[in-house]
């Protein structure tokens, strides 16, 4: 791992072990669902969590670990989280009570695009895997919940795949990201922003990492099914040995709160995350919404009235 990125989550991890350790005698509570603590999601809520507890006194923002969108969704429904970090699309069927939910989630609230995940398709360097295609009875991990029910079968389907053509074994992003430096399955398929330290722990490895490439045949299959998708990449020189862009499709990270959460308090954290965007991308640069217009564009549910306020004073909604 390049020293800056061990850096960045030794210090992102020291300001999440002080919030949670911290009195706060008085102050609110905002629990905050990420991801795991390997994920970039993690990375993101608790460097957000630090800077809004520097300059919002009465409230303790603590950032959460755990299994990812759905959870977080759930959990924000449940009123065991305040906020939470799903992918757009898990917010958009959670609200809507399609998909994986039997029940809308009508508590969500919107509050702010944070950063896009592309969709992630690796497999090891000398692996002679070379298309989606080519995964026709290989084994593949991928997270639990969207992951490895909606987001893999999703790109392996548009590529002509259907399931029973491959094995998908299903692990979080630590005990996945194992299996595959060790040989375990053929390739990793992982909704991550770019770039995230599981990734960059295996492009470093001995046995390094080689990003598949999404064509456009399986892009224009996507968007038909998923309107909320759209096309994005891999940047050259993200990670060691990506030497060139690798076309992608991409899902927007957005932080959601529940209705339950006062105007005035989503109103504070939105202003804090615009104004002190800079400070919250020292520790984690691929937060690259916040702060830009970016941050309010094309909401999939109902936007926080506190969110709301505070963009239509600075122009970005009407």
């Amino acid at each position: 791992m390049k020293p800056l990125i061990q850096l960045r989550r030794r210090s992102v991890a020291l300001a999440a072990f002080a919030l949670l350790t911290a009195s706060g005698a008085g102050a609110q509570t905002i629990a905050w669902g990420t991801s795991s603590m390997g994920g970039l999601s993690y990375l993101v809520g608790a460097a957000s969590a630090g800077v809004l507890g520097k300059h919002i006194k009465t409230v303790k923002f603590t950032a959460m670990v755990s299994s990812g969108s759905t959870e977080n969704v759930r959990r924000i429904e449940g009123g065991e989280f305040q906020c939470g970090q799903p992918t757009a699309d898990t917010a958009y069927v959670a609200f809507n009570g399609t998909r994986e939910f039997k029940e809308p989630n009508k508590k969500l609230r919107f509050v702010a695009n944070q950063w896009i995940s592309p969709e992630n398709v690796i497999v090891p360097r000398d692996s002679p895997i070379k298309t989606l295609a080519d995964l026709k009875g290989k084994r593949i991990t991928s997270t639990p919940g969207w992951g490895a029910t909606i987001f893999a079968p999703a790109l392996l389907e548009a590529a002509g795949l259907k399931k029973g053509d491959y094995e998908m074994i299903v692990l979080s992003g630590a005990d996945g990201a194992a299996s595959f430096r060790d040989g375990r399955v053929d390739a990793g398929m992982w909704a991550y922003g770019v770039p995230t330290a599981t990734v960059s722990e295996l492009a470093g490895a001995k046995n390094g990492i080689r990003f598949i490439p999404i064509d456009k045949t399986a892009e224009d299959a996507i968007k038909a099914k998923f309107p909320y998708w759209f096309v994005s990449k891999i940047p050259k020189g993200a990670y060691p040995g990506v030497t060139e862009d690798v076309p992608s499709m991409a899902n927007n990270n957005v932080l959601l709160c529940s209705a339950d959460v006062s105007d005035d308090v989503v109103y504070n954290m939105t202003k804090v995350m615009y104004q002190q965007a800079a400070e919250i991308k020292l520790s984690v640069p691929a937060a690259e919404a916040l702060g830009t217009p970016a941050m309010a564009a094309n909401p999939v549910i109902p936007m926080h009235p506190g969110a709301m306020r505070f963009y239509r004073e600075i122009g970005l909604v009407k």
